[in-house]
This record gives structure tokens, C-alpha cells and sequence, in this order.
């Protein structure tokens, strides 16, 4: 069996971000909110500090990986692999402020939406479609900086 390079697309998945967050993208990552995103990560949020100044963030971290045996293929079949990727949003909660609960919502609706804009990871030929499964919020609270989150669940679906 094949090895899945999970570093590649790892550095699709960013630079699918990372070009959504710039001026001028066909879609921005940040419409509707008050600034764009300061800090796009690869990794667990819990393994990687943050300051203050770098909200909004969005890390893109692996989950989990299933591989099974398809005959999608005519010619002999192939191993058809989802890999699950949480991919983080988090803004930063203002002493007094209810702001960063909607800025995270706009936040999730924007990640949602690139996501869907590009159903496949640009340049990766084994790489068949892309979605969001799952949606989750939270409010997080640590060391006195108080964030408001959401946690998407990117599955993204390639035949090798």
C-alpha cells in the first residue's frame, strides 16, 4: 500500500487559507469581520502559544485517518483514504465585549465557505472531494485571555 503524505496536504489545506486571506480573493476568509485573520497555523492549538495580538487564528491540526480497500477504479482497484482535520478558529474575547461571539460565527461561516469554493485540494491529483462535517463552539478562558472558538471537522477524501 501507498503512503499518504499527510506534510502535502497539510501545506494544501494552509495554503487554501492562506490565499483566502488575502485582499482581493475570490473569497475572503475574513468577510464580514473587523480584521483578517492574524495567524494561520499547522498543529494543535494546545501545543502552540498564542499572544494576544495574533486573533483571530486558525490552526489546522490531523485527527484521524481511515483507509479501506475501493473499486471505484475500473482498473484494479485502489485504497480510498479520509483524513480528518479539526481545523480551529479562534477570536479574541474584549473585557466587556459580546463582539468575538459573532466575529467566530462569521469566522466559521468563512472557513465553511472557502472549503466549499475549493472541493478539491489544489494540486493533488489523488485528492477527490472535501467537506465539513461538524461544527462546534465554545467559549475557552486561559490565563485571563478569554477566546471564543469553533472546531470544524475537515474530511478530505483521496484515492491512492
Amino acid at each position: 500500500m501507498a503512503v499518504i503524505d499527510y506534510e502535502d496536504k497539510l501545506d494544501k489545506i494552509y495554503n487554501m487559507f492562506n490565499n483566502a486571506n488575502a485582499t482581493g480573493a475570490s473569497y475572503e476568509l475574513f468577510t464580514n469581520m473587523d480584521k483578517p485573520i492574524q495567524r494561520i497555523v499547522k498543529g494543535n492549538p494546545a501545543n502552540i502559544p498564542n499572544q494576544v495580538t495574533h486573533y483571530p487564528a486558525i490552526y489546522i491540526n490531523l485527527n484521524s485517518k481511515e483507509t479501506e480497500f475501493s473499486d471505484i477504479m475500473k482498473s484494479g482497484g485502489r485504497y480510498k483514504c479520509e483524513i480528518n482535520w479539526d481545523v480551529y478558529g479562534f477570536v479574541f474575547k474584549a473585557p466587556g465585549s459580546n463582539n468575538s461571539d459573532q466575529q467566530v460565527r462569521y469566522l466559521a461561516e468563512n472557513i465553511e465557505e472557502v472549503v466549499r469554493r475549493n472541493i478539491t485540494l489544489s494540486g493533488l491529483s489523488d485528492n477527490l472531494y472535501n467537506f465539513i462535517d461538524t461544527t462546534e463552539f465554545a467559549g475557552l478562558e486561559e490565563d485571563g485571555i478569554y477566546l471564543s472558538a469553533v472546531r470544524l471537522n475537515l474530511r478530505t477524501v483521496h484515492l491512492y
